[in-house]
């Protein structure tokens, strides 16, 4: 077909240009070439219906190849999403990880759309040789501009191989933190406490610091509490003790930790730690708060909060501020001018 075009081309897109004298040709001699330009190509065997035939039956097919591309294309994204969804139940089956699974998923729908790319082009008549040096190239400039994808693409497979998480986990990970719900091909995907979808980067969860709170069955909670000087520590010791045993949800093993951890500049702090299921974390961590509150004001075991006492230095008269007024610029009785 295009033999054709070329030699269509090369008798009428010639220009016809004047005489070297300068004088301009009238409309019959113009005419007139054209005429010896389509009794010279008549004379060589040219074909003007032939030529033109070619070239319909040409779009034609043309045509058909677009339209089966089109069907094909339709045909193959439906089976491939039944495909991958019969892949995945599978997977539940065989009692696979759902993070495995959701990476394996990824990794076989971008395969089979390699696939699908390949048939379509092949349908379209496209020369594979040629298809296969333009992809090279494409794939040197992809490879460059997408390195950090590519980084990526190999933390996810850490990620499966080393498992420093799995869906289902809460992790903490770049100042984020949630659910773990998913494990694709270049990022995971966490649900946040305000029920927002928040997607790292997988580069980011191997080469950073990550906290996985659910990787143990159990949680050691810790409170400290600050009392004033003076104060019963016994009498906060104990109260601290009943609080644990009258709540079922402390375990008994490891055993739970009461002692005057400081003496601080405006306190003394008393710590406490016990172990519980990881499910009764947060919760526990709420409602002690508060019972620890109600106790220590019912038994009047002072708080205490940051104070400074202040003197005054007259010889007849010496007033000592309450020890509870906070943050007051303290003086002794020699620097009071």
């Amino acid at each position: 077909m295009w033999s054709l075009f070329f030699k269509f081309s090369s008798f009428l897109f010639i220009p016809l240009i004047p005489n070297s004298g300068g004088a301009s040709s009238d409309s019959t001699g113009v005419v007139s070439q054209v005429e010896e330009k389509l009794l010279a190509a008549k004379n060589s065997g040219f074909n003007f219906k032939e030529m033109l035939g070619e070239w319909l039956t040409s779009i034609i097919n043309f045509g058909l190849r677009v339209v089966i591309a089109l069907v094909v294309f339709y045909l193959f994204r439906r089976a491939i999403k039944y495909l991958l969804s019969l892949f995945k139940r599978r997977l539940a089956k065989r009692n696979i990880d759902s993070g495995l699974a959701s990476f394996l998923s990824s990794v076989l729908h971008g395969l089979a759309f390699v696939v699908l790319i390949l048939l379509l082009i092949d349908i379209l008549g496209f020369k594979s040789v040629s298809f296969a040096a333009l992809m090279a190239a494409v794939g040197v400039a992809l490879g460059a501009a997408l390195s950090g994808q590519l980084q990526n693409l190999a933390a996810g497979v850490v990620i499966l191989a080393t498992r420093p998480f799995k869906v289902g986990d809460w992790i903490v990970a770049k100042g984020e933190e949630g659910t773990v719900t998913e494990i694709s091909i270049f990022y995971t995907t966490l649900l946040g406490v305000d029920n927002s979808s928040i997607h790292i980067p997988n580069a980011i969860l191997t080469s950073d610091k990550l906290k996985n709170t659910s990787s143990e069955t159990l949680r050691r909670c810790q409170w400290v509490v600050d009392i004033e000087y003076g104060a019963d520590v016994a009498l906060a010791k104990k109260t601290l003790n009943e609080l644990v045993e009258s709540d079922s949800r402390f375990k008994k093993d490891p055993a739970p930790l009461i002692v005057v951890r400081e003496l601080a500049d405006s306190s003394v702090k008393v710590m406490l730690r016990a172990w519980c299921a990881n499910n009764d974390f947060w919760t526990l961590i709420w409602e002690m708060n508060e019972k620890i509150y109600l106790e220590f004001q019912q038994k009047q075991i002072p708080f205490a909060f940051p104070s400074i006492t202040v003197y005054q230095g007259a010889s007849d008269c010496t007033t000592a501020v309450p020890s509870r007024t906070p943050l007051q610029e303290e003086h002794t009785p020699n620097e009071t001018k």
